[in-house]
Formats: C-alpha cells, structure tokens, sequence
C-alpha cells in the first residue's frame, strides 16, 4: 500500500510541475459559420492568426499577446473581392510572415504572395506570382507548398502528367531569404501510365528531393537552388 500511495505522490507532483499554462481568448462577435483560422504562430512577441470568411471574400489578421488578450484586428485586403480562395500556405519567419494565396476570379488562376509584420503590416508590396487565364476550377493547377528545415529556402512546386502520361510537367517557384525568386520549369519521363510522385522536399542546401516510383521506387535529385 505504500509503495502505490507513493507512486500516486509522485504522479501528482511530477503532473503540477510539468502541466501546461494554457491561455485563452475571450468570445468576439462575427459569423463564424464562414470563417476558416489559420494559426501563423509567434511572430517577434505577438501571436498571429489569420481568419478567412466566406471563401476568401474577406481576411483579417487578429494579433493577440502571450496571455491571448487581442491587441488588434486587421483587415487584409490585398487580395480582390469575389475571388475564390483555393489553398492559403503560411511561412513564419519569426521576425515576419508570408502568405502564399491560391484563388479563382473571373475564370483565371491567381497565385499571389504578400508579407507582413508582428501587428499585421505589410512589410512589402503584394506580389502575383502566377496567372491562367480561362482555367478550370479543379485543382489542376494549384502549387503545393515546400520549405526548408531552417526556413531561408521556400517555393512552390507544380506536377502535372501530360496527356499521353509519358512526362510529368514540373513548374517551380521558388524563393531564398525571402527576397530573391527563381522560376524554373522541367519535365521528369514517366514512361507510361501508373507513375506515382512523393511529395518534394527541400533541404537547407536548398536541394529538392521528391520521388517517383511504378514497380520499383526510386528517388530523384534536383540541385535546383545554388
């Protein structure tokens, strides 16, 4: 009986010391019916969270402090309205955030990017990276999004199979400490149907590193970033 009093003891204190200090957020007013959170995370000393309403129509980047009491709510308006947001991918620099927007307006694929500071601030003008024009709303063309473990080198990446599935299309947009961009395109032989991709990857030597794969897998390397 000691011996399970005793382990009891320990439990209770090892568990108050390493509990968690949890913080919340009062209740705010709004349709929440629509809205769609993304938590960027700590940028500097405040806390960041980005609410999407209504398919994008409308953005608000909420700033609240380490015991989450909200500082201030900005309205984010880079973007036109009527769009159709598809994908939102977030890249937390500690110092500041972007923003990588994928959207439909008026039968055009749009991907954009814009960067923003601790209270919500641009820190540089709202960049389009890429237009279609007449593109169907099938998710077809939406880049999927990459960075390295240290988060100096990031980009976007799209893989389309060509009609006769003997190529798969490569498109790469990509970026390295935040200012300077590369666009590069290439075409990887999948010889036949039944090919399947891995996710690619970058590493801090800004490599990218994907696979593909039918009966046998094997891996590819792209020394694309120098």
């Amino acid at each position: 009986m000691k011996k399970i009093i005793l382990i009891s003891l320990l439990l209770l204190y090892f568990g108050k010391n390493y509990a968690q200090d949890k913080k919340y957020s009062l209740p705010e007013n709004g349709d929440y019916y629509s809205k769609m959170p993304y938590v960027i995370g700590k940028v500097k000393g405040n806390i960041l969270i980005w609410e999407n309403y209504g398919h994008g129509n409308k953005s608000i980047i909420r700033v609240y402090d380490n015991n989450m009491k909200l500082l201030k709510s900005v309205k984010a308006s880079f973007i036109p309205y009527g769009r159709e947001v598809q994908q939102i991918n977030f890249i937390n620099q500690q110092d500041s955030f972007t923003i990588f927007i994928q959207y439909y307006l008026e039968n055009s694929f749009y991907c954009s990017k814009a960067a923003f500071n601790e209270w919500g601030k641009a820190v540089s003008s709202p960049s389009r990276l890429d237009k279609i024009k007449d593109a169907e709303k099938s998710g077809l063309f939406l880049y999927r999004f990459m960075h390295s473990r240290d988060k100096k080198s990031y980009g976007l990446v799209r893989a389309i199979t060509d009609k006769k599935n003997e190529n798969l299309l490569c498109d790469f947009i990509l970026f390295r400490d935040n200012d300077a961009m590369k666009k590069m395109s290439f075409t990887i032989p999948v010889s036949g149907s039944g090919y399947s991709y891995t996710p690619f990857y970058m590493d801090n030597q800004q490599n990218i590193i994907f696979g593909n794969y039918k009966n046998i897998p094997t891996v590819n390397l792209a020394s694309i970033l120098t």
